[in-house]
């Protein structure tokens, strides 16, 4: 093939003399190599790790691939499945039976069906009902369904509308979730409010030592009971009605400005919610230019969201979810039957960290009595991201109380605690009570090293690297004079 090819080009070339086994031309020689790779990356390397191997990608952050043979992959899914489908599954009877009758109705219904309309019946089904995608972890796997927000879609047009009125509320009722958060982008401004309430109770000018842990829930979405979170989706703080308005964020150095839909409660406006206390951080650092409503869309009433509509919706998502698991069938049978979730929530909807979020905020008010008074005081502070918690205190024990609570049979929270991701920066002792119970205890600070990119010599010669509050080689006093109250 490749000596055909030169063979064409050097006769295209008649000015050259470019012999067959020399090639003296190097753009010639670069592109004989280009698709030589080609070939042998499409036509040998792919195909044959397609036939052999499922290749998927692994957390966290989805930058890595992993390869399994299809044999190992087939057997760890199937056992995954199985264990999914007892733990959180159960079999929807209704829809498998409308599915069965599907098309057999008066005249035509002793009628046998054609094969070819079954199969594309099965696929249509199939389709339009999630899957279950085991994703790699570190210890594990974690089941996503995809297809879901497509599916969520297909059943409420005004899904988009319904989160930008969920981001409304959490920005009008603070304490909706907790001291949960929703994305990595919320972690400073909560850590900035704690530092700065925690600077109210300095004496004399003296910087108190922090106390840091980290912890870490299992099976969290999977251990999450249906009917307390109902009950906390009927309870949550929202208007009557809604109007989504839309507005161009701008920001100084943008070239083009961003969509952004925002819901604002019936009877206010936009200048209101601006200069209000509880305005979105995103119209306090950006310019707004407001943009005209759409007159098709006001005639069809996609701009109005009530309240009905948003509580039905977050109960259909909990209660209505389908799902497929492609392993766990009948060969007999043309498609995958459909279950339907009796306990925990689906992993992949654009609700889901929303819906842990606020099964996770009703676990606060059980804690401990001594950490929910030090919360109160501001001596300590929580910072919880799904399952993941970062607890912050000026006192050790009320750290080791914390973790105490979490590692509880029944724990507030759900779940059970990951103690290999269990950290502190002092030294902690896991030793049960007389009775059984986990519990906690401080046994002393740990040995530090303070980082040369951090600190500087003359900062170690004052405060001392082995006896100083040095948090990742950075004085306590030190930052505590970088925290800038907010404006």
């Amino acid at each position: 093939m490749i000596r055909r090819w030169v063979q064409r080009r050097a006769a295209e070339r008649p000015d050259r003399s470019v012999r067959v086994g020399q090639l003296k031309d190097h753009r010639i020689m670069a592109e004989v190599l280009g698709r030589l790779c080609y070939f042998i990356f499409s036509h040998l390397a792919v195909p044959l790790l397609r036939a052999h191997f499922y290749a998927t990608e692994a957390e966290p952050g989805g930058m890595q691939t992993i390869y399994f043979r299809k044999n190992v992959w087939h057997f760890m899914r199937s056992r995954a499945d199985c264990g999914f489908l007892h733990l959180c599954l159960s079999p929807n009877e209704t829809t498998s039976a409308s599915t069965a009758s599907l098309g057999r109705k008066g005249s035509f219904a002793n009628r046998p069906v054609p094969p070819g309309l079954r199969r594309l019946r099965a696929a249509a089904s199939s389709r339009a009902t999630p899957r279950v995608r085991w994703v790699p972890k570190r210890r594990g796997f974690r089941p996503l369904l995809s297809g879901l927000a497509k599916s969520e879609a297909r059943r409420c047009p005004k899904q988009k509308s319904v989160l930008s009125v969920l981001a409304s509320l959490r920005s009008s009722a603070v304490d909706v979730l907790g001291h949960s958060i929703l994305g990595q982008h919320e972690v400073y401004r909560k850590l900035l409010d704690a530092l700065v309430a925690l600077k109210t109770i300095w004496k004399d000018g003296a910087a108190p030592e922090l106390f840091v842990a980290v912890a870490d829930l299992r099976h969290c979405y999977d251990q999450i009971m249906h009917e307390p979170l109902l009950r906390r989706i009927q309870e949550v703080p929202l208007q009557p009605k809604y109007w989504i308005v839309p507005v161009s964020l701008q920001r100084p150095g943008a070239l083009l400005p961003r969509a952004w839909d925002l819901a604002l409660p019936e009877g206010t406006s936009l200048q209101e919610v601006a200069a209000s206390p509880q305005c979105p951080l995103a119209l306090q650092r950006d310019e707004l230019l407001v943009a005209p409503r759409c007159a098709a869309q006001r005639a069809s009433g996609m701009l109005e969201v009530s309240k009905t509509e948003v509580l039905r919706l977050l109960t259909s998502v909990v209660r209505s979810s389908e799902v497929q698991l492609d392993t766990q069938r009948d060969p007999s049978a043309s498609c995958a039957p459909k279950y339907r979730f009796t306990r925990g929530i689906p992993q992949g909807s654009h609700f889901s960290p929303f819906l842990c979020a606020l099964h996770m905020s009703s676990g606060d008010a059980q804690l401990p009595a001594e950490v929910l008074e030090s919360l109160r005081s501001h001596r300590s502070a929580l910072v919880r991201l799904v399952d993941d918690f970062l607890f912050i205190s000026t006192d050790a024990a009320r750290c080791c109380d914390f973790l105490s609570c979490l590692a509880q049979p029944g724990n507030p929270y759900g779940g059970d605690l990951n103690r290999r991701k269990v950290a502190a920066n002092f030294r902690l002792l896991d030793h049960p009570n007389t009775d059984g119970r986990p519990r906690f205890r401080a046994a002393g600070p740990k040995r530090r090293r303070v980082d040369a990119a951090l600190a500087t010599p003359r900062s170690v010669e004052a405060t001392g690297a082995r006896n100083s509050s040095v948090l990742r080689g950075v004085p306590a006093q030190k930052m505590y004079q970088k925290v800038k109250e907010p404006q």
